[in-house]
């Protein structure tokens, strides 16, 4: 993830994700101010065109007006862009509005569970080609329709008198915008990490049931259709 700072000094700076191999542009996004202290993150696939009415438009994140509260939506395609499909919140914890943070951040996530059991099958055969035994890995998806993620608790380190998470040389540089996300009955599986590599520069790695685009139910319906 590349981030372009804004020449205007507005703090509407641009994120431009790019896949690690190959540079191959995959998403960007701009955040965006409102007069009433929300902001959004507004998700383009046209690294040029953030307008929300545009074919390029896929969603935003928007908070409310403490910012600790975050509603992922996305267009549904398979809807014709009739309506903005609720896919997700995210909200931050142990925030004292006066003081900021107290502590690492923590962050819970909310997304619509995969419960089509073809893509268990297939995280199943997947992970059978790389010999894992760790079944239990995709199993917390058949219990729910929604997902709960959290992040990891980072731990304290006394020699640097910080609290740290182990990237596996994925991340470089410390900051507060590092984290990790796990499900609570999985604290070893990472499914997402993020973190600075650079002064704009980050690292983003997810994996099953994540992904860096939205799967909507329609989309689902829609290829069940032509199988």
């Amino acid at each position: 993830v590349v981030r372009v700072k804004s020449m205007n000094y507005d703090n509407c700076d641009t994120y431009f994700l790019h896949l690690e191999d190959g540079d191959m542009l995959l998403l960007s996004a701009k955040r965006n101010f409102s007069y009433c202290a929300n902001i959004s993150y507004v998700i383009s696939k046209d690294p040029n065109e953030f307008d929300i009415r545009s074919d390029a438009y896929i969603g935003q994140v928007r908070s409310d007006m403490f910012r600790t509260d975050y509603i992922i939506e996305f267009n549904d395609i398979y809807e014709q862009h009739l309506k903005a499909c609720c896919m997700g919140s995210i909200s931050y914890l142990g925030v004292d509005l006066l003081r900021g943070y107290l502590g690492p951040r923590k962050l819970e996530v909310m997304i619509p569970n995969i419960q089509d059991t073809r893509l268990l099958d297939q995280a199943a055969s997947s992970m059978l080609q790389h010999q894992s035994t760790d079944k239990s890995v995709y199993e917390f998806n058949l219990e729910a329709k929604e997902l709960y993620l959290i992040n990891k608790v980072p731990r304290f380190n006394s020699n640097i008198g910080a609290y740290v998470l182990n990237f596996n040389g994925r991340v470089s540089i410390a900051s507060v915008k590092n984290f990790q996300l796990i499900h609570p009955k999985q604290p070893n599986n990472v499914m997402l990490q993020f973190g600075r590599v650079g002064t704009d520069t980050f690292t983003l790695d997810v994996q099953y049931p994540l992904s860096i685009y939205p799967v909507s139910y329609t989309h689902l319906r829609a290829h069940e259709t032509l199988m």
